[in-house]
C-alpha cells in the first residue's frame, strides 16, 4: 500500500471540495473551487489540484474532470 504525503491546510479544504462533490455524483471545477476557497483567480486551485494530483490523492481522467483516488 503506497503512503501518500501528508496534506497542507489548504490542499485538505480542497480534497475535502473534491471528495464531496464526488460523494454527490456531481463534477467539481477549479472555479468552484475558486469560488469556494475565495480565490480572486482560478491560477491558486489550479496549483492545489497540481499538488494534490503529485501527492496522489486525486487524478484527473482523461475527460480532465478531478477524481479522488
Amino acid at each position: 500500500m503506497k503512503i501518500m504525503e501528508p496534506l497542507t491546510e489548504r490542499e485538505q479544504t480542497a480534497y475535502d471540495l473534491i471528495f464531496k462533490s464526488q460523494r454527490l455524483l456531481a463534477d467539481i471545477t477549479l472555479r468552484d473551487i475558486q469560488e469556494s476557497m475565495g480565490y480572486a483567480s482560478p491560477h491558486s486551485p489550479h496549483q492545489l489540484v497540481e499538488s494534490l494530483e503529485r501527492k496522489g490523492w486525486v487524478r484527473r481522467n482523461t475527460h480532465g474532470r478531478i477524481e479522488v483516488l
